[in-house]
């Protein structure tokens, strides 16, 4: 089965397993920023959410010209970076006490703008971590498709499981 030949392959496995996970922190991230949000601000909650959809919109076309002119592997690098980065400024500043919307509303564009970068960046390189096998290459992409299907699957349903009540989960026992 080509899926399990691409999977021999110790780079596509660790690109898979690490995208899954990225994926499903991803979910983590948006379910949690809306939901301060919601709590913060009410309805202009929604606000958050056109922020990071009207970056990715804006920087999507721009951003794909960009990566087939760098190193993929660096844009990669540095979007996971300058994402993480943007996330964790969030708790911080909850922690604080300083955690205001338009931080929400900032983050939320940041990483859309970046992330506008990474998708064109991996699906540009897979050519490449498939060594220019087409069979490969169409198995890894299968994998990556797979990939977003499960983190679209596992992501909500964690958050769902982690934020039940201990004294409800017992009663569902």
């Amino acid at each position: 089965m080509p899926l399990l030949k691409a999977l021999r392959l110790p780079h596509i496995a660790l690109l898979l397993v690490s995208q899954v996970l990225s994926a499903i922190g991803d979910y983590f991230y948006s379910i949690a920023v809306i939901w301060i949000a919601v709590k913060t601000s009410g309805s202009a909650a929604g606000l958050v959410a056109a922020a990071e959809g009207a970056a990715a919109f804006c920087f999507g076309l721009p951003g794909g010209i960009y990566v087939d002119r760098r190193n993929r592997r660096i844009t990669m690098i540095v979007v996971d970076l300058t994402r993480a980065v943007m996330v964790l400024t969030l708790p911080i500043l909850a922690l604080t006490g300083r955690l205001q919307f338009w931080h929400l509303v900032a983050v939320s564009f940041v990483i859309g703008a970046v992330g506008s970068l990474f998708g064109p960046a991996l699906q540009a390189s897979l050519s490449a971590l498939s060594e220019n096998d087409q069979g490969t290459l169409q198995a890894t992409n299968a994998l990556m498709d797979i990939t977003r299907r499960l983190a679209r699957t596992l992501g909500p349903t964690l958050v769902g499981l982690l934020v039940i009540p201990p004294s409800s989960a017992s009663l569902h026992a």
